[in-house]
């Protein structure tokens, strides 16, 4: 259908986005300097993956279009400086960690690497990462945590117990978040809200909404699909 648009190759970090401009026509634009003879690139699926670390993204792509990635963002450990897949020393070894570094793969393109910690010996199995991001995935989705006060205090609690602050599962709760709270803000304006409440959920809203946009600008250079035009 897309006789040019389909021969893009993937990378987690693009240096193309597209525009859809009809049904059946796109422009392609470059949103980083591409030097001459260099692959246009381009994130496949791009709402499942925008906020999701390497492992799990890699996993993914594998399962759908059967390759591992290997990309200059899937290379680097610390996925540009973002530290979006770090996992907190002591959340990880059960309690014997450093309590200040972050556990990192040693390998990020060996989907079975062993992981290590950033300040101190400390070197774990991934079926340990994997157990933390289940462990955290299922806090999240409590019901008794479903409340925006709830998702507001994990966001607080967890960064320093558990995760990175930029960890993939807290940005993609901040990004749902933001649409939540916009919609919560929008409706109490329409319906009347006293200035207290009005500043507090806006203040909230800011904050999150500068994260998001702070660890975006980091992993997807010059991007807007996100940001919008």
């Amino acid at each position: 259908m897309y006789e040019f648009g389909c021969k893009l190759t993937h990378s987690c970090a693009g240096n193309t986005e597209t525009v859809r401009q009809n049904p059946t026509k796109t422009r392609l634009l470059a949103v980083q300097p591409i030097p001459k003879g260099a692959h246009l690139t381009q994130l496949y699926f791009w709402q499942e993956c925008l906020w999701k670390g390497t492992l799990e993204r890699r996993a993914f792509l594998e399962e759908v279009y059967h390759f591992w990635c290997a990309c200059p963002r899937c290379s680097d450990p610390t996925e540009f400086g973002t530290f979006t897949s770090a996992v907190k020393c002591q959340g990880a070894s059960g309690g014997g960690g450093c309590l200040a570094g972050y556990l990192l793969p040693r390998e990020p393109l060996n989907p079975q690497s062993h992981w290590a910690c950033s300040s101190c010996p400390a070197l774990v199995s991934v079926g340990v990462i994997w157990d933390v991001l289940r462990r955290v995935r299922r806090q999240m989705e409590s019901p008794v945590n479903r409340d925006l006060g709830h998702q507001l205090g994990l966001l607080k609690t967890l960064p320093g117990r558990e995760l990175h602050e930029n960890h993939y599962l807290l940005m993609e709760r901040r990004a749902k978040l933001v649409e939540s709270l916009y919609a919560i803000i929008a409706l109490k304006v329409v319906d009347g809200i006293p200035p207290d409440e009005f500043n507090g959920l806006a203040g909230e809203y800011r904050q999150i909404t500068q994260k998001c946009l702070d660890v975006y600008n980091q992993l997807y250079l010059g991007q807007r699909t996100y940001k919008g035009p």
